[in-house]
C-alpha cells in the first residue's frame, strides 16, 4: 500500500506530532508514504489520499481536483460550531472573522462530506461534534485516540526543580483554555505557604496576574516539558473544550495529578485518574486545587491511576488502527 499524505505549509505543533508519530509507525508496518503539500497533487501511483490535519485549518483547494482515488481526512475539531461566539471571539473584529470563517466551512463541508471516504475523529467527543455540525454519514467515521511517546513522558528522577512546590498549566493562551478563570481560581486559594502556579503558555497577552503566578512565554520541547510535569504538585487543565486533550496524558504519564474539565474531550481521555471539575466555576477549579494541595493521598492515588492510564494510549496502537481504516477503504481485508 502506497499513500499520498498532505504536509501543510501552516500547522501546530499538535498536529506535526500526531502526524509524524503516526507516520513513523506507518513505515514500520510497510506502509510508503509519499508526502505532497498544498502546491502540488498527489503522486498518481499512490492508492489513496491522507489528510492528517483537517480542522487545523481550513479545507484546502487542492481536493477539488478531479480524482477518483479514496480521500481519509482526519479531522481534528470544528469548536467553531461546539461554543458560543462570545467564549471563542471576544472582540467584535473576532466574531466577525468567525462568522466568515463559518460560512466557508458549511460551504466546504457540504462539498467535502460527499468527497471523502474515511473520516477519522480524535475523540468520542470529537465524532459527535462532527455530525452534529455536518451531514457527514455515521459509517464514514472512525474514532481513533492519540497516542504517547512513553519514551520521553515517563516517570523518572528527573524533575523540574523550582526551588518550592507548584501547579503547573500547559497551553496556548486561546480562550478556550480558560487560562482566565485559572487564574482567578488559583488568586482565591486559601490558606499560606500556597504552591506557585507555573504558565507555560506560548502567546500570552500579558495582563496583571496575582503574586505567584509565573508564565513562560517560550515554546518548549517534549523533552523540555517532561521534567516539569514530573515536579508539579497537579497539573491544571480546565479548557472549555478539547477534541483531545494532549497534555492530561503527558502529565499522567510523567507521574503528575491531572485537574481537568468534566466534559468534552478531557473527560473522554482522563476517565477516571483525573479530578474532573466544572471548567466554568472559578470555585470548583479552586476547591479541587485545594483538595490537592491538602489530600497527599488523593494526590498518591490519582497518581497511580493516571500513569496506568496513560499506558492505554500508544502510537503503534493509533497506527493500527489508522491502517485498519486504509484497507477498509481500499477493499482489503486482514
Amino acid at each position: 500500500m502506497k499513500i499520498a499524505v498532505l504536509i501543510r505549509d501552516q500547522e501546530h505543533i499538535s498536529l506535526r506530532i500526531y502526524r509524524d508519530s503516526i507516520l513513523r509507525e506507518l513505515v514500520r508496518l510497510g506502509i510508503q508514504l509519499s508526502p505532497f503539500s498544498g502546491h502540488e497533487k498527489p503522486s498518481p501511483v499512490c492508492d489513496l489520499v491522507w489528510d492528517p490535519g483537517l480542522g487545523m485549518r481550513k479545507i484546502p483547494s487542492l481536493f477539488r481536483w478531479n480524482d477518483r482515488r479514496p480521500l481519509v481526512a482526519t479531522v481534528h475539531g470544528i469548536r467553531a460550531f461546539s461554543l458560543p461566539a462570545g467564549e471563542l471571539a471576544p472582540t467584535w473584529q473576532e466574531r466577525l472573522n468567525l462568522f466568515f470563517i463559518k460560512r466557508a466551512l458549511i460551504s466546504d463541508w457540504t462539498w467535502f462530506s460527499r468527497k471523502v471516504a474515511a473520516v477519522i475523529t480524535v475523540s468520542n467527543f470529537g465524532a459527535a461534534e462532527l455530525r452534529a455540525a455536518f451531514p457527514v454519514p455515521i459509517q464514514k467515521l472512525h474514532v481513533i485516540h492519540h497516542g504517547l511517546d512513553h519514551s520521553v513522558f515517563t516517570v523518572t528522577d528527573a524533575a523540574q526543580n523550582c526551588g518550592e512546590p507548584y501547579f503547573l498549566t500547559v497551553s496556548r493562551y486561546q480562550p478556550i483554555k480558560n487560562v482566565d478563570r485559572l487564574f482567578s481560581a488559583y488568586a482565591g486559594l486559601k490558606g499560606t505557604d500556597l504552591p506557585k502556579l507555573v504558565a507555560i503558555m506560548p502567546d500570552y497577552r500579558p495582563k496583571k496576574t496575582c503574586p505567584g503566578i509565573t508564565v513562560i512565554h517560550e515554546m518548549l520541547s517534549q523533552k523540555e516539558l517532561a521534567p516539569w510535569y514530573r515536579g508539579a504538585v497537579a497539573a491544571v487543565f480546565p479548557s472549555l473544550r478539547e477534541s483531545f486533550g494532549m497534555p492530561i496524558l503527558e502529565a499522567m504519564a510523567c507521574g503528575c495529578p491531572v485537574i481537568t474539565s468534566n466534559s468534552t474531550g478531557c473527560a473522554e481521555v482522563a476517565g477516571d485518574a483525573a479530578l474532573l471539575v466544572d471548567p466554568r466555576s472559578v470555585n470548583a477549579i479552586a476547591a479541587a486545587m485545594e483538595r490537592l494541595i491538602e489530600d497527599r493521598e488523593m494526590r498518591n492515588s490519582l497518581r497511580e491511576k493516571g500513569i496506568a492510564r496513560a499506558r492505554e494510549f500508544t502510537w503503534s496502537r493509533s497506527a493500527h488502527e489508522h491502517l485498519k481504516v486504509f484497507k477498509q477503504v481500499l477493499g482489503e481485508s486482514g
